[in-house]
Order: C-alpha cells, then structure tokens, then sequence
C-alpha cells in the first residue's frame, strides 16, 4: 500500500518547467558540504546559433574567478568558438578557440606570456 501511495503522490506532482532560452540559472557549488562557490549561465539562440555564457567563482582550495566563459555553436550544434577569461591563484588566464573546418585554433595567455596552437 506504501508503495501505491508513493506512486500516486508522484503522478500528481507537476513536470518541471521547460527550459526557455535566454533564462538565467544559477547555483552554489559545495565541497565536502561547505559552500565554497557560485555560477551564473545562461543559454541563447540566435540567427548564428546557439551560445552559453557563463561567469562564476570559487573559493579554496581552487581560488578561481570565471569572468567570462563563453562558448558558441551553430544552429546545428557544431562548435564555433571557445572563450575563457579567468583568474586562477591570483594569475590572469585567457583562452580564445575558433573552429573553422575540422581544425581548433587556440591562443593561450597565461599571466603575460601568450601561446598559441592548432588541433
């Protein structure tokens, strides 16, 4: 009979809402049950694609600042872009990847010294 109820009681709870584009989520990380952070996202569709921004923080032992985290994708979900603009341990972090094609093109900046690569 328990597990009659427990089956009723779940049948009558509303589905969740669906996702709209464009919203803004957010949410608290813990670690070991202690919050140690927080992230905002958002996901957009435009006449280009798709795009996640995101932006957030965390505390120790990580110590890191998302100022900006941004990647972008067609219509059709293939990648366009990659953009990370941070702060790990006190130090300046960026990353910026485009795709063109079936190649990844990146330019790594960590503190002042800038690298760049293909994949």
């Amino acid at each position: 009979m328990l597990c009659a109820a427990a089956a009723t009681a779940t049948a009558q709870q509303q589905p969740p809402a669906a996702f709209q584009p464009g919203t803004t989520s957010g949410f608290m990380i813990f670690l070991r049950g202690n919050p140690i952070g927080v992230e905002q996202m958002a996901v957009s569709r435009t006449t280009e694609g798709w795009s996640i921004l995101s932006t957030g923080r965390l505390g120790q032992p990580f110590d890191l600042v998302g100022r900006k985290v941004e990647v972008r994708y067609t219509a059709d979900w293939k990648p366009i872009a990659y953009i990370l603009d941070s702060t790990v341990r006190g130090q300046f972090q960026r990353i910026i990847t485009t795709v063109e094609g079936a190649t990844a093109s990146s330019e790594i900046t960590t503190g002042t010294e800038t690298a760049r690569k293909a994949d």
